[in-house]
């Protein structure tokens, strides 16, 4: 009769770590880094009312030492900036910061509370970042609080997201003329030092149903967000509202902005068109067509019986 022979100390040793390489095989982690699933938000928000889309993400591109005091490298840090809703069902903007590239994250700011009834086009919502500063940008019908009347607003941090400018209002021009801003894109330049948020959109006028392409800029001031170029119509080649515009997209390198759009001035399709600014959204360039669709004419075959 054969007897196995009692396993020494560094046999048990391999099978226990066979064991747990099996273990991990069969229930893997769904992530790489080294630590658990971090829940983000507190609760959800009422989607029905604030839409989907109320999250996004960002960390910079660019590789500076650690500026202001409490920052760090860049190449460390990430954010995240999401609407949630408290045990009162009180929603409001929150943020986190990451140090260590996502390792862990700092407890949530709430950078701002809704007011009832403020309804936020969340899928426009948007966080960037450059160096040490972060916008936040979003729309939102908190100036009027009336159905359908979102504009644009943001809040800014020199200072990896540590201390806040308040939410501002960064199109006045809604409270008078335009309406229902949508397809809020965002993008930060740097004429210098200093960086440049830059956001377009599309809106309507209360006269014309058509939605037109527009463009504002701000910048961190004395810790207040300042508009440094008030809101312009940027599609100037054609009357205001003539076309409807549809898909912005917008970008930037140092003080060079690319700005991008659909809009149907060919009647029956959208075909596509840029504009771009060398001087940081103090002059922009004529409009360049990308596409431009000719549309077959309508013809019939002369008509036959079926062959049998």
């Amino acid at each position: 009769m054969n007897i196995n022979p009692i396993p020494s100390a560094a046999s048990f040793a391999c099978i226990l770590a066979l064991a747990s390489f099996a273990e991990a095989q069969t229930y893997p982690r769904s992530s790489r880094l080294p630590r658990d699933e971090v829940k983000v938000n507190e609760s959800f928000v009422n989607n029905s009312v604030q839409g989907y889309g109320g999250w996004r993400i960002a960390a910079p591109s660019e590789r500076v030492p650690a500026g202001p005091a409490g920052t760090v490298p860049s190449a460390n840090v990430c954010y995240m900036a999401y609407l949630d809703r408290d045990a009162a069902s009180v929603e409001s903007l929150r943020f986190r910061r990451s140090t260590d590239g996502g390792y862990t994250w700092a407890a949530p700011q709430i950078l701002m509370t809704l007011q009832a009834g403020e309804v936020w086009s969340t899928g426009d919502m948007r966080i960037l970042a450059s160096e040490h500063d972060v916008f936040v940008v979003w729309s939102s019908n908190a100036h009027t609080l009336a159905a359908g009347q979102q504009a644009v607003f943001a809040m800014g941090s020199d200072d990896q997201g540590q201390n806040w400018t308040a939410a501002t209002l960064l199109t006045p021009e809604f409270l008078t003329n335009l309406r229902d801003a949508d397809e809020v894109n965002a993008a930060i330049s740097r004429n210098g030092a200093a960086a440049s948020l830059n956001v377009v959109f599309e809106a309507d006028t209360f006269t014309a149903g058509n939605e037109d392409i527009y463009f504002v800029q701000a910048e961190i001031q004395g810790g207040a967000l300042a508009v440094t170029v008030p809101t312009q119509r940027l599609n100037t080649a054609w009357t205001s509202q003539q076309f409807d515009v549809d898909f912005t997209s917008i970008d930037a390198d140092g003080p060079v902005i690319h700005v991008a759009w659909c809009d149907d001035r060919l009647g029956v399709t959208n075909d596509y068109f840029s504009m771009t600014s060398r001087v940081n959204g103090a002059d922009w360039a004529t409009v360049v067509e990308y596409q431009h669709t000719t549309l077959p004419s309508s013809s019939w075959a002369s008509p036959r019986s079926r062959r049998r």
